[in-house]
């Protein structure tokens, strides 16, 4: 199976006048002055694997104040999170994209259910018929204390019917848009060589805090179910401000 690279399907996607306002502004991270520019405009910032691992590597940065960060660092073992200054979080992002090409992605504040981040997973089938149809919906939701909603790290799928929203949304209204996004996208994408032979596509999108629509990720496939799925809990441990910050950066990052 053929794995999707996220900025590549960034530089396809955005091309496309259909699409293009609904991708948040994305980067490749060749520098840590791009990180830098972005937290800038947006106060806070995802930094992700160009090929995604379910979650882990990724690291959601918040900007305090002008030289003063907070980030989370989703990693196989536990989530980790720190206060730390310019510098730390330049030596960071430059032992990051030492390891593994990334991406960095504005923050797009998605709409909470019960008090926790949301997003949606839309799947995608191509019929005997050879047109594309929308076939089911769900909602992929954070536990309460996480920012990102990969099912492993414990987010909890629910129907799209069952999901209310603290901000005033129609749902239904939503849905069809999240569905003709849904659509446009896998068209586009299934011009691309690559993926010509893929019948069904898992979309990740979100509903921000006001209502509007966004694409975050696509995958090639789509198995994500109501089920309560296997995952390994990992606990959120704040790193003490007199931690050997570069000797744990080593740690982490082996």
């Amino acid at each position: 199976m053929e794995i999707i690279n996220k900025w590549t399907m960034y530089e396809k996607l955005i091309k496309s006048r259909h699409i293009d306002i609904f991708l948040p502004e994305t980067a490749l991270i060749t520098k840590p002055e791009i990180v830098f520019d972005m937290l800038y405009c947006y106060k806070s910032v995802f930094i992700k694997p160009c090929v995604g691992y379910g979650g882990n590597y990724i690291i959601h940065i918040f900007k305090i104040k002008r030289d003063l960060f907070k980030f989370y660092y989703y990693t196989k073992e536990n989530i980790y999170t720190k206060t730390i200054s310019y510098i730390e979080l330049e030596t960071l992002i430059l032992k990051q994209i030492y390891c593994r090409q990334c991406i960095v992605q504005r923050d797009v504040k998605l709409a909470k259910y019960k008090g926790a981040y949301t997003n949606i997973r839309v799947r995608v089938e191509k019929h005997i018929e050879k047109s594309w149809k929308c076939t089911r919906i769900l909602g992929k939701v954070a536990t309460k204390e996480l920012t990102i909603t990969s099912i492993d790290f414990g987010a909890t799928v629910v129907s799209y019917d069952k999901l209310s929203f603290s901000c005033s949304i129609d749902k239904s209204l939503v849905q069809l848009e999240l569905y003709d996004l849904s659509i446009h996208v896998v068209k586009h994408l299934s011009k691309i060589h690559d993926y010509s032979c893929t019948c069904v596509w898992g979309l990740d999108l979100a509903i921000d805090h006001c209502g509007g629509i966004w694409f975050i990720d696509a995958c090639l496939y789509d198995n994500i179910t109501v089920k309560p799925g296997n995952f390994k809990e990992r606990c959120i441990i704040t790193l003490d401000q007199s931690i050997n910050f570069l000797a744990e950066l080593r740690r982490l990052l082996k």
